[in-house]
């Protein structure tokens, strides 16, 4: 029994590093895309777009029903353009107000916001260690983020909202009436109804349009690949095994790959401070993967 729970922890804090790193590789492709000429709205339709397109046919080739309830669609309708459309808006809206570490930093309170949720609402035990890898990984985020242009109110507001957006969608994924459904259901229906949120965003504000070359067509099908069709279903799958708060604390080796994937590909400086941050929140992950060790979700 025990060497079934180590191998399901370890297949938890598997699923949720693969979903820091595809999250965290997601917003370079999209920086290539965009210097390639295309356009930001057009590429988050056509990610969600594609998810739900890949786990249909997957559905329809391993037979799974597509029914679901009244109140698991109207929950996964609202959950999904929440954690999905509206996060993401109100993250490139804070793009307008704040340098983009800063928007990172804010935004990556979520995993706090959960741990606070969870332990006041659904009464989940708050470890020390738990205590110690928040602590220790907002003074990572705070050592990412350049604090040199100021803090913008709004934009900080925008960033903040955006990650509560995010947590409660990762809350619904352990504590809503769709969990009960196949994961590849839920991230199907979540892809489906942002995408057609966005879609109907775009047509109403004309900001959707064709790509412009072959180059952004692949972009964007790599796009899709990183930024929803394998972060959306393994986040899930960890959610499931390690819980929330778990999840999001793993969740914050995002940063540090995007630090990294910024370096490599666009020579983005890289200082002590930097160096830091990434230290202190591999530290975090560290702690939250022993925790998990111990004291497995229930």
């Amino acid at each position: 029994m025990k060497h079934a729970v180590k191998r399901s922890t370890a297949l938890g804090v598997f699923c949720v590093v693969l979903s820091s790193l595809c999250y965290g590789i997601s917003p370079s492709v999209t920086k290539l895309a965009l210097l390639a000429g295309g356009a930001g709205d057009t590429l988050l339709f056509s990610s969600f777009a594609l998810s739900a397109l890949f786990f249909g046919v997957v559905m329809l080739v391993t037979r799974q029903s597509f029914r679901v309830t009244l109140s698991q669609g109207l929950q996964l309708a609202f959950f999904g353009i929440l954690g999905c459309h509206i996060c993401g808006s109100l993250m490139v809206r804070s793009y307008d107000y704040l340098p983009v570490s800063l928007t990172v930093m804010f935004h990556f309170f979520f995993p706090a916001f959960i741990t606070i949720v969870m332990a006041v609402f659904f009464k989940e035990k708050l470890t020390v260690g738990r205590i110690v890898a928040i602590a220790a990984a907002l003074g990572g985020i705070a050592f990412l983020a350049d604090f040199s242009h100021g803090v913008s109110v709004k934009g900080a507001l925008l960033a903040l909202l955006s990650g509560l957006a995010y947590g409660s969608y990762v809350i619904a994924n352990n504590k809503a009436s769709f969990v009960t459904l196949p994961t590849s259901v839920v991230i199907f229906y979540v892809s489906l109804f942002t995408s057609s949120s966005l879609a109907g965003q775009g047509l109403i504000l004309g900001t959707l349009q064709l790509p412009p070359n072959g180059t952004v067509y692949l972009y964007i099908v790599l796009g899709a690949l990183v930024g929803s069709i394998v972060p959306l279903y393994v986040y899930a799958t960890a959610v499931r095994i390690l819980g929330p708060t778990t999840t999001a604390l793993l969740n914050m080796l995002e940063p540090v790959t995007g630090v990294l994937f910024g370096l490599l590909l666009f020579s983005e400086p890289f200082s002590w401070r930097t160096g830091v941050g990434c230290l202190l929140i591999l530290s975090c992950s560290l702690l939250v993967t022993l925790e998990s060790s111990r004291h497995p979700a229930g």
